[in-house]
């Protein structure tokens, strides 16, 4: 996702949703968490996903330095209601929360392109 070229034509916005997911997919750092006494393996805090995604979403050139937390928050709650992440605790949720541990899910995040 970083740096790439700007993506343009027909179905933009899933080609766009499928590059942000094939990009955490592959380099999202996920590592063990401890909460309420209990160690997670393979996993990540809400502020580390929000970090990160606003890092790589600033430098892509389809979204550019004026991406806000606030819009990769509402993106982190579509990824979540999608379920394509998922909270440790809670498995499957509709909504994604500070304060928490996730992972990504093993569901098929990729969507397919049609062809006209």
């Amino acid at each position: 996702m970083e740096n790439c070229q700007p993506i343009s034509g027909p179905w933009r916005a899933t080609r766009l949703w499928n590059d942000i997911i094939r990009t955490m997919r592959a380099d999202m750092p996920v590592r063990k968490h401890k909460k309420n006494l209990k160690t997670y393996e393979n996993c990540f805090s809400s502020a580390e996903v929000i970090d990160w995604l606003h890092k790589n979403l600033q430098k892509n050139s389809n979204f550019g330095s004026d991406v806000t937390r606030e819009q990769t928050f509402q993106l982190l709650n579509k990824l979540a209601r999608a379920g394509i992440i998922e909270n440790i605790r809670d498995g499957e949720m509709l909504e994604f929360r500070e304060g928490e541990l996730y992972r990504l899910s093993n569901k098929s995040p990729v969507r397919n392109i049609r062809t006209p």
